[in-house]
């Protein structure tokens, strides 16, 4: 039926706040509008919205059910207690995911701000260079604040009066 899922939805659309996923092929001329919190989200909403049309699921039914869904599952679920938000992006995090989820949520919330990483696991022999990473990309950020809660993270060199470390 395609080509390609690039003949699909044009990645570099995906990238774009508040983007809309337009269909390049002649016979779908339409979009499906989401407002998705961060590259991560909208990568999957691709996926999704791919695997749909694959399956010839009607466009309608995809577009509701994009634009109803409400992560529930630590994966960039927004919380809010005391009316102070909070991103909990904490579900099997990796060094990609994590770096994903800085950029998205420096994109969204880029002053006065704080995060609270814990460790990563499952990296082997790059568990210390993946967190000291992670580390240098919030400093690099220009994150206010910076909690870490594990052993990993505590091992690290990486030292900043931004940094607190917790075992």
């Amino acid at each position: 039926k395609f080509k390609s899922i690039l003949e699909l939805i044009p990645f570099s659309k995906i990238a774009e706040e508040n983007c809309a996923f337009h269909f390049v092929n002649n016979e779908l001329a339409k979009a499906i509008d989401t407002a998705a919190a961060n590259l991560k989200t909208k990568l999957n909403i691709a996926a999704a919205l791919s695997f749909g049309i694959l399956f010839e699921v009607d466009l309608k039914k995809i577009q509701k059910a994009i634009a109803s869904y409400d992560s529930k599952n630590n994966r960039s679920e927004k919380v809010i207690i005391n009316k102070t938000p909070f991103i909990l992006d904490a579900y099997n995090a990796n060094p990609t995911s994590m770096d994903l989820a800085l950029d998205s949520f420096c994109d969204k919330y880029s002053t006065n701000n704080l995060v609270i990483l814990g460790d990563m696991f499952e990296l082997g022999k790059q568990t210390f260079t993946e967190h000291e990473n992670i580390l240098n990309k919030c400093l690099s950020l220009g994150i206010t604040k910076i909690f870490t809660i594990g052993s990993n993270f505590m091992s690290t060199k990486v030292n900043n009066k931004r940094i607190e470390k917790y075992a």
